[in-house]
């Protein structure tokens, strides 16, 4: 049989979710298709689940790494085993509905697409929402433009996407938002994309998940600045000065990245960071689609001069002992605010 769609499943540690996502492809009214799943050296029995669908279905595989290697280079695993002529990525949590791989592959061959996306429903705390997709035109470059606004999902999973566009693209070794890495190089490179109207993925979130576990909150933080950075890079490369085209939303992206980051986070404060980041969003700190306070976007504004003793001056304001110093002040005011009421009364009486 023909290989035409390869699936692929990065999964680590999902064996909760696993066998509802094999079970929803092994549905599928489309039947000329394998689907990759690649083991992250998992340590629950998310292998033992995989082996149990290959039994029945010759059309799952099963890629072992020999270390854990994060999603982004897992998938990068899979895509250079994958037979099939479009790549679909799916996450482990999620499933998908019986009919999308035909109503996917029959949008992509009819009209020569390179890419075709469609809408997806949000699956949380046991309610099914339709999330539909803002089309506005199927333009690369306004598409690359809704994602930098916020306004076009930036996911992998919900996108058939041609092999060859994917072999184009450097996936990156972080694993954090390296989706949008990912995404935006496939947009440059693709010619023709299409959408269907109509909701075929179920994306579940897990608050579980590794990307919502605090314990990594620094790790994340610093994978995502990361890969935001390999987008800049990337378009720099590829644009040059027209980068400018995608702004305001390129650099109000990159300041709500910096603000979340590099201000709010001690341990991974390096002005170095804000530095190699911002020459492309240097004209656009004071942005009024920024929300942040006026005097944030100043510290902001004087990280990107390479100067940093506004964050010697936050952390003092900041340092523990100083505000029991403040509250302790705070409580003796107020106490003698009461006193004299007391007394104003005691006088009016």
């Amino acid at each position: 049989m023909d290989i035409e769609i390869s699936i692929i499943i990065p999964f680590y540690n999902a064996e909760a979710y696993l066998g509802r996502c094999l079970k929803s492809i092994c549905s599928q009214k489309f039947k000329e298709y394998e689907c990759i799943c690649v083991n992250d050296k998992s340590t629950d029995n998310g292998l033992e689940i995989c082996l149990e669908y290959t039994k029945n279905d010759n059309r799952i595989k099963i890629i072992n790494n020999n270390t854990n290697q994060g999603s982004s280079l897992s998938r990068k695993t899979g895509l250079d085993a994958a037979k099939g002529k479009y790549i679909l990525f799916i996450d482990a949590d999620d499933w998908i509905e019986q009919d999308m791989l035909e109503k996917m592959y029959k949008k992509i061959v009819s009209n020569n697409n390179d890419i075709v996306f469609c809408d997806y429903y949000e699956e949380r705390n046991g309610k099914s929402r339709y999330m539909k997709i803002p089309v506005k035109e199927l333009d690369t470059q306004v598409l690359l433009k809704e994602i930098f606004n916020e306004r076009f999902s930036h996911v992998l999973w919900n996108k058939l996407v041609k092999k060859e566009i994917y072999m184009q693209v450097l996936f990156p070794h972080d694993s954090w938002a390296e989706d949008r890495v990912i995404t935006i190089q496939g947009f440059y490179y693709a010619k023709r994309i299409g959408y269907i109207n109509e909701a075929l993925h179920h994306y579940c979130y897990n608050e579980k998940s590794m990307g919502n576990d605090k314990t990594l909150k620094i790790k994340r933080i610093n994978e995502r600045l990361n890969n935001w950075k390999a987008v800049l890079d990337f378009l720099w490369d590829k644009y040059g000065e027209k980068i400018n085209e995608f702004e305001p939303g390129l650099s109000n992206y990159t300041n709500k990245a910096i603000k979340a980051a590099y201000m709010e986070n001690k341990e991974i404060r390096d002005p170095r960071i804000v530095f190699e980041i911002y020459p492309y969003s240097n004209n656009h700190i004071f942005n009024k689609s920024l929300k942040i306070n006026f005097v944030r976007k100043i510290f902001l504004f004087l990280s990107v001069k390479n100067i940093t003793i506004q964050y010697k001056i936050m952390d003092i304001i900041w340092n523990k002992n100083i505000q029991n110093i403040y509250r302790k002040i705070y409580s003796i005011m107020r106490y003698v605010y009461r006193l004299s009421l007391k007394e104003i009364d005691g006088r009016k009486a």
